[in-house]
């Protein structure tokens, strides 16, 4: 009977510590608009299920970074492709509304 009890209070440590873990993780995230920032960023994401990488890059991804080249006051742009999926990200001043 003792053996069953601390294999409870195990489990509910056990349980208790995971349950900490992820609160401080979660805590740490933000959602929604956060108007304090210093760039203005937006993200791009196209998705196309099984198609590999290079295809995407060079039917997508390539294309879509020499047109936003062009645009005003950008200040950085990254992209990552993978496989089935591509993430272009664009920095710009903040602008004053």
């Amino acid at each position: 009977m003792k053996n069953w009890f601390v294999a409870k209070k195990f489990v509910f440590f056990v349980l208790a510590s995971i349950t900490a873990i992820i609160v401080i993780g979660v805590s740490n995230v933000e959602i929604g608009v956060k108007s304090n920032s210093k760039h203005d960023v937006f993200s791009i994401e196209f998705e196309y299920y099984g198609m590999d990488s290079s295809k995407i890059e060079e039917l997508i991804t390539i294309p879509l970074e020499q047109k936003l080249l062009g645009l005003e006051n950008l200040l950085e742009l990254t992209s990552t492709t993978e496989y089935g999926k591509s993430v272009t990200t664009v920095y710009f001043k903040k602008t004053k509304k």
